[in-house]
C-alpha cells in the first residue's frame, strides 16, 4: 500500500487548505521552529483516529482548529483527509483509493469519512489494521518519542509491539469474541434462572392435565354408560307408561260404561249404610297407607342414592390407599375390607329382603369394627379418621334403611290387611246386594283401581323427569348430547329389563357421576391454554439455552485459536524483531549486539505481592530490551547518554519496519539528538528502510535531507498561517548534473 497525499484545512496553524504529495520513497519537510512541521505529523495522528489531546499538544479541541490572526478569521471547521493507494488489495473489499477524512467543529463535535461516506471511528480503525496501521501510532514517531520504547514498561512495548507486528486485528477479534462470550453467558444464566422458575408451575400443570385426562377417561366411561342407560330405560319406560296408560284407559271405559248403564236404569239403587261407610272407611285408609308406603319407597330410594355415594367414598378412599401407602403393614387386608364393604353396599339397593339386608349392613359394620382394631395395633391418623366416617355413615345409614325397610314391612301388612278387608264387606254387600248394586260396587272398586294407576302414571312421568334431569347432568359433565340416542331408543322394541337391573345402572350412573364432580379441576380449556403456553415457552427456552451453549462453545473456540495464532506469531516477531534491532544496533555503534526477550509476570507493575491466602493474580507477559555496548558495560538502559537512547530507539523502529513494514513511516525530528557521524549512519539506515516503507521526515538535518527524494518547505506566512513550498529534490539532482 501506498501513500498518495494529505490535506490539511484549518487544522492548527494551516488555516488554507494545503496538500503534500508523496510520490517518493523519502520525503523530508523541513521549516524554522514554530512553522508549523509537526503539525503535519499531528494532522496524519488526527486523520488516523487519535483521541489524546495530549498526543495531539493539545489541551482542548478549541486548540485543534485555526484560532484566526490579525489579517484572517478564525475557522469553525477543520479538515484532515489522507488517500492512500489501494490496488494492491492490502485492504480487502475496498476500493483501489481509499479516502480516509476527519472533521472537527468547533463544537467538539468529529466525523468520520471513508470515500464521501460516513462512517465510524471503528470501521476506520478496523480497516486500517488490515493494512499494518495500528491506532498506537508505533508508524509516526515525534521529536522526544524515539526513546519511548526503552522507557516504556516490559507490558505496554508487549502491546506496543504487537500492534507494530499487525495482532491488533486478532487481538481485537479475541476481545470481541470474549465479550460477546461474557454476553452469553449472562444470557445463560438468565435463561436458566427462567427456566428454574418456570419449572414449579410447569409441574403444577401437568398435573392438572393429568387430573384433567383423567376425568377425560371417565367422562368417556360416563357417556358409554349413559348411553347404555338411555337404551335400556326408555323403552321400558316407555313401554311401562303405555302400558299404564292402556290400563287406565280401560278402566276409564269400564267406568263410563257403567255409569251410562245406571242412567238407564229404573230400579232404585240402595246400598245398605254400614256397608258403604264401612268401605268408605277402608278405602280412606287404603288411600292413606299408599301414600305412606309411596313416600317409604321414595325416601328408601333417596338412601339406596346414599348408599351410592358412600360406595364412591369407598372407592377414592381405596384409590387413595393403593396411591399413598402400598408399602404398609396390614394395607392390603384393609383394601380387602373396603372392597368387601363396597360389594355389599353395591347389592343393598336391590335387596328387599329385610332379613337379609340387615345381615350384610351388620356384616359391613363387623368389616369396619376389625379394621377399628388394625388401627389400634397399627395407628394412620389419615386412614383411621376416614374410616370412622365411613362406619359412622354406614351405622347411620343401616339404621334408617332398617327403619324403613320395617315401616314399608308394617305398611305392606296394614294395606293387606285393608284390602282383605275391604274384600270381605265386598263380598259380603254381593251376596246381599242387587245386581245394581253390585255395578256401584264394580264402580267404586273400579275408580280406587283408576286412582291407583293414575297416581303409578304419575310416578312413571315423575321418573321420566328425574331421567332427563340426570341425562343434564351427564351433558354438563361430558359437553355430549344425547337426543339421537333418546330419539333411537324409542324407536327400539320392549325389552325385558327388570326393574332391578334398571336400579343398577341408574346406580352405577350416580356414583360415576359423584366420582367426576368429586374431582376438583379448574376451567379446562384455561388450564389447557396455559399448560400449551407454558409448555411452548420452556420448550423456547431450553432451545434458546441449548443454542447460547453451542454458541459460547463456539465462542471459545474462536478466542482460543485467536490467542494460539497471536501467541505464535508474536513469540516469531519478536525473534524476527530481535535479529533485526542486534543488526542495526551493531551498525548504529559499529558493534555490540541487541535484543528482545519476552519475560513472564505474575503481578502488575507497582502492585504489591499477593497476601497470604489470596490465589495470585493471572499470569501475564511482557517484553524486555537487553543490550550489550561495545567497550562498555551497561547495568540499566539508564546509564545510556541521550544520543545512545536515540540510537538504541532508532534501532529498534528500524527493526520494527524490516519485520512488519507500514505503508508509511513518520519520523519526526528523530535525528535532532545525533552527531555528524551518527547521522550518516542514521541516513544509511533510512535508504534501507525505504525499500519497505515511504518515509516522510522531519528534520533540521542536512544528511536526512540529503537522503530525500521529495522537500517540503514549511513557512509561517504573514498572515500567520503554515505555507507549503516543494522541491523534486531528484529532478534537481539532475539539473545540476
Amino acid at each position: 500500500m501506498k501513500l498518495k497525499y494529505i490535506e490539511l484545512k484549518g487544522f492548527k496553524s494551516f488555516a488554507k487548505k494545503e496538500r503534500l504529495n508523496f510520490e517518493k520513497h523519502i520525503t523530508a519537510i523541513v521549516g524554522p521552529n514554530g512553522s508549523g512541521k509537526s503539525n503535519i505529523a499531528e494532522g496524519f495522528r488526527f486523520v488516523l483516529g487519535e483521541q489524546s489531546m495530549k498526543s495531539l499538544r493539545s489541551k482542548k479541541t478549541e486548540d485543534l482548529l485555526f484560532n484566526g490572526s490579525s489579517s484572517m478569521p478564525r475557522v469553525n471547521r477543520a479538515s484532515v483527509s489522507l488517500v492512500l493507494d489501494n490496488t494492491k488489495r492490502e485492504i480487502r473489499d475496498a476500493f483501489d483509493e481509499i479516502q480516509i477524512e476527519r472533521i472537527i467543529h468547533r463544537d467538539a463535535t468529529n466525523e468520520y469519512y471513508i470515500n464521501g461516506t460516513r462512517s465510524r471511528l471503528k470501521d476506520i480503525t478496523q480497516m486500517l489494521a488490515e493494512a499494518k496501521i495500528g491506532s498506537a501510532g508505533h508508524h509516526i514517531i515525534s521529536q522526544g518519542e524515539a526513546d519511548k520504547m526503552l522507557s516504556m514498561t516490559t507490558r505496554e512495548r508487549k502491546e506496543y509491539l504487537e500492534e507494530a507486528l499487525g495482532l491488533t486485528q486478532y487481538q481485537n477479534k479475541k476481545n470481541e469474541a470474549l465479550r460477546k462470550l461474557a454476553k452469553t453467558q449472562e444470557n445463560l444464566v438468565s435463561i436458566r434462572l427462567l427456566i428454574r422458575e418456570l419449572a414449579p408451575h410447569v409441574r403444577y400443570l401437568e398435573r392438572e392435565m393429568k387430573l384433567i385426562q383423567k376425568k377425560k377417561e371417565l367422562s368417556g366411561d360416563l357417556e358409554v354408560l349413559t348411553r347404555e342407560y338411555i337404551r335400556i330405560y326408555v323403552p321400558f319406560s316407555t313401554n311401562e307408561l303405555a302400558r299404564k296408560e292402556r290400563e287406565l284407559k280401560e278402566a276409564v271405559e269400564t267406568i263410563r260404561e257403567i255409569k251410562k248403564r245406571q242412567e238407564n236404569t229404573t230400579e232404585g239403587i240402595q246400598i245398605g249404610e254400614e256397608y258403604k261407610t264401612e268401605r268408605s272407611s277402608l278405602e280412606t285408609e287404603i288411600e292413606a297407607v299408599s301414600r305412606e308406603w309411596s313416600r317409604l319407597r321414595k325416601e328408601k330410594s333417596e338412601l339406596e342414592r346414599s348408599a351410592g355415594r358412600l360406595e364412591t367414598k369407598i372407592e377414592l378412599q381405596r384409590e387413595e390407599l393403593t396411591q399413598r401407602a402400598p408399602s404398609e403393614e396390614g394395607f392390603s387386608d384393609a383394601l380387602e375390607r373396603l372392597l368387601k364393604i363396597r360389594d355389599i353396599l353395591q347389592s343393598i339397593g336391590s335387596e328387599d329382603n329385610i332379613i337379609i339386608l340387615r345381615e350384610k349392613v351388620a356384616h359391613a359394620l363387623l368389616l369396619t369394627e376389625q379394621e377399628e382394631g388394625v388401627k389400634e395395633k397399627e395407628p394412620n391418623p389419615e386412614r383411621d379418621y376416614e374410616l370412622q366416617k365411613i362406619q359412622s355413615e354406614l351405622q347411620e345409614l343401616y339404621t334408617e334403611i332398617t327403619q324403613k325397610i320395617e315401616e314399608e314391612d308394617l305398611l305392606l301388612t296394614k294395606k293387606k290387611e285393608l284390602e282383605k278387608a275391604y274384600a270381605d264387606t265386598f263380598q259380603k254387600e254381593q251376596q246381599e246386594k242387587s245386581e245394581a248394586e253390585k255395578d256401584q260396587l264394580e264402580l267404586h272398586s273400579l275408580e280406587i283401581i283408576k286412582n291407583g294407576l293414575e297416581r303409578e302414571v304419575g310416578s312413571l312421568k315423575q321418573n321420566e323427569t328425574y331421567f332427563y334431569r340426570s341425562i343434564e347432568e351427564v351433558v354438563i359433565l361430558t359437553g355430549a348430547r344425547y337426543t339421537d340416542d333418546i330419539k333411537a331408543a324409542k324407536e327400539l322394541l320392549p325389552n325385558d329389563v327388570t326393574q332391578s337391573a334398571l336400579r343398577d345402572h341408574e346406580h352405577d350412573l350416580e356414583r360415576l357421576k359423584l366420582k367426576i364432580e368429586g374431582m376438583q379441576v379448574g376451567n379446562t380449556r384455561e388450564i389447557e391454554a396455559e399448560y400449551n403456553s407454558a409448555k411452548e415457552r420452556e420448550q423456547f427456552l431450553e432451545t434458546e439455552m441449548r443454542d447460547l451453549e453451542l454458541t459460547a462453545e463456539k465462542l471459545i473456540d474462536i478466542a482460543d485459536s485467536l490467542h494460539i495464532k497471536i501467541e505464535a506469531e508474536f513469540k516469531e516477531g519478536i525473534k524476527q524483531i530481535s535479529s533485526f534491532f542486534s543488526r542495526f544496533f551493531s551498525q548504529m555503534f559499529t558493534g555490540g549486539s541487541a535484543g528482545l526477550r519476552i519475560v513472564t509476570l505474575k503481578k502488575r507493575d507497582g502492585e504489591s505481592e499477593p497476601e497470604e491466602g489470596n490465589e495470585e493474580k493471572e499470569v501475564e507477559r511482557g517484553v524486555e530490551v537487553t543490550l550489550s555496548m561495545p567497550h562498555k558495560k551497561l547495568r540499566s538502559i539508564a546509564m545510556l547518554s541521550g544520543g545512545e537512547k536515540t540510537l538504541v530507539s532508532i534501532a529498534l523502529i528500524f527493526a520494527l519496519s524490516q519485520v512488519n513494514p507500514p505503508p508509511f513511516l513518520i519520523l519526526d525530528e528523530t535525528d535532532a539528538a545525533l552527531d555528524e557521524a551518527n547521522s550518516r549512519r542514521y541516513g544509511d539506515a533510512l535508504k534501507e528502510l525505504s525499500k519497505y516503507s515511504q518515509l516522510i521526515l522531519i528534520t533540521h538535518n542536512r544528511e536526512t535531507m540529503s537522503r530525500a527524494g521529495m522537500l517540503y518547505g514549511v513557512t509561517m506566512g504573514s498572515a500567520s498561517t503554515s505555507e507549503l513550498l516543494s522541491i523534486d529534490l531528484e529532478e534537481a539532482e539532475k539539473i545540476v548534473r
